[in-house]
């Protein structure tokens, strides 16, 4: 019995020690995406500038308890600056309205904005609606119990991401937004999900960079949903849509019949360096030194699949 409630134990610290992937995806978002989520919510909205304003400044200068998860300052087409306060729910908040109108006021009086709040709530519901509403809520009351008068209301954007269909979500020609396709309502397995993604990605022609963030993002949500063993689909299907897609940048590219040779050594130290970091000179020169094309093809296509630069260098 002892031993039994030292395991428990230990697999709770071990539990609290694991990082909190949906807050991790949030940041993501938070961090990559903030233009996409406004695109996607509010359409018609371009946002010329964005830039993160420090949310925990505003907490200590004020000495406020509430947290908010991202503050950002945009500045709009007509030269005309806002505050958005953004707010990922996960699990029911009883007060979330309050704490999201508190600090509405902080950042008002703190950075003299007007303050557009969005909630973007995930928690699964039977209800139908639309995904996209304006809600506004009672603050502050005056009267008895039975005859109060509101005098205070908090207006919020809520996005219930539930209500979105997955092909609804994947219509959108805002690829930041994709990764909430988890908590979409969807049957797909993780594999199914970043292939689904990946076909998008490819289609609309998107960066490597940001294809990057945004396949990074969907694996902490999916970390946070699924064990281990369930998600072996998905990280083996993220394996080769990156090794697909170091092959479409990389060993598709279209050769001029002039420097040949140079281009494919460059491509194959690109790949080495995106997949391991800085690559050492010596392997340079031995690249430098093969005049043979069809080797450095060859190379080319396994610096795409070896597990280090160490494996490569044999094969030299």
């Amino acid at each position: 019995m002892k031993l039994e409630v030292e395991n428990a134990s230990t697999e709770l610290k071990a539990k609290e020690r694991l990082p909190n992937y949906w807050d991790l995806g949030d940041k993501a978002a938070a961090t990559h995406f903030t233009r996409d989520f406004l695109k996607f919510l509010l359409p018609g909205l371009e946002p010329r500038e964005v830039t993160l304003l420090d949310k925990e400044n505003v907490k200590e200068t004020f000495r406020s308890w509430v947290e908010s998860d991202h503050v950002v300052k945009i500045v709009l087409g007509n030269g005309s600056s806002i505050g958005v306060l953004q707010e990922f729910q996960h699990s029911h908040d009883p007060n979330i309205w309050e704490r999201m109108w508190e600090y509405a006021v902080l950042l008002k009086r703190k950075h003299g904005l007007t303050i557009l709040p969005i909630l973007v709530d995930y928690n699964k519901e039977r209800t139908e609606g639309k995904p996209v509403t304006w809600q506004t809520y009672p603050m502050m009351q005056l009267g008895l119990p039975e005859t109060t008068v509101a005098i205070a209301t908090f207006t919020c954007l809520v996005f219930k991401v539930n209500r979105l269909k997955d092909a609804e979500l994947l219509s959108s020609n805002q690829p930041g937004i994709w990764p909430l396709l988890p908590f979409t309502r969807t049957q797909m397995t993780p594999g199914e999900m970043v292939t689904a993604i990946a076909r998008r990605l490819v289609a609309l022609k998107v960066e490597q960079e940001y294809i990057d963030k945004i396949l990074t993002m969907l694996g902490y949500y999916l970390e946070g949903m699924y064990s281990p063993q369930e998600l072996e689909e998905f990280n083996e299907t993220l394996r080769r849509w990156k090794e697909m897609s170091l092959q479409l940048k990389y060993i598709g590219r279209p050769w001029r019949e002039e420097g040949k040779l140079e281009s494919t050594r460059e491509a194959i130290i690109e790949v080495l360096e995106e997949r391991f970091g800085v690559v050492d000179d010596s392997i340079k020169q031995k690249l430098a030194m093969i005049e043979n094309l069809e080797k450095l093809k060859v190379l080319l296509r396994k610096s795409v699949k070896v597990t280090d630069v160490a494996e490569l260098t044999r094969l030299i």
